[in-house]
């Protein structure tokens, strides 16, 4: 049998090995990404953009821009609406609690909107407070638990300090030297 002929068998071998629809090879391999989600678009990237989204939108209901904290709110929103759903979680990420969260913020962040369409700073205060407490919520679910969303308007997000810095002490006063040593300067002659 010529070459071309034992390649022809081969490709027409293979050719009807393919399996059909619905069979076995149809089925995502392991840790390949859930139908829908693109795996080239990071969640970091996306929580990056909506953290900065999130201090702005606070920053301008300080400063009475309501027009501009709206804004914010309503590009998180889209942002969830078009990014989220298609960026994969990490793989430490409880998926249950993520999820929960996630259906939590949908129902906070038109108040949150709403407040700011509004103009009403003690609403948007409080509803920006409900809606950190479940992007916290998330952030623990997902185990990073050290990303955390502060609950006051304008304050920055990430918050990166942990606490407030301890009190300034005076330093201690020198422990006087043990008996019988002495106390050479070296500078003397």
């Amino acid at each position: 049998m010529s070459r071309h002929a034992i390649v022809w068998l081969c490709g027409l071998a293979l050719f009807a090995c393919e399996a059909e629809p619905g069979a076995e090879d149809d089925k995502p391999e392991e840790g390949a990404p859930a139908p829908g989600v693109d795996p080239n678009l990071r969640i970091g990237h996306v929580m990056f953009e909506v953290g900065h989204r999130f201090e702005s939108a606070g920053r301008a209901a300080q400063a009475r821009n309501w027009g501009y904290a709206e804004y914010q709110v309503q590009e998180i929103l889209e942002m969830f609406d078009a990014d989220m759903t298609r960026a994969a979680l990490p793989g430490d990420c409880n998926d249950a609690v993520a999820d929960g969260m996630y259906e939590s913020l949908l129902r906070q962040l038109p108040a949150l909107r709403a407040a700011a369409h509004g103009q009403d700073a003690e609403a948007f205060a409080r509803e920006l407070a409900t809606a950190s407490g479940s992007c916290n919520g998330c952030h623990a679910g997902c185990n990073v638990p050290f990303i955390r969303v502060p609950s006051e308007p304008g304050a920055e997000v990430p918050t990166i300090a942990l606490e407030a810095p301890p009190a300034a002490r005076p330093a201690p006063e020198p422990a006087p030297p043990a008996e019988g040593s002495e106390i050479r300067d070296p500078w003397a002659r």
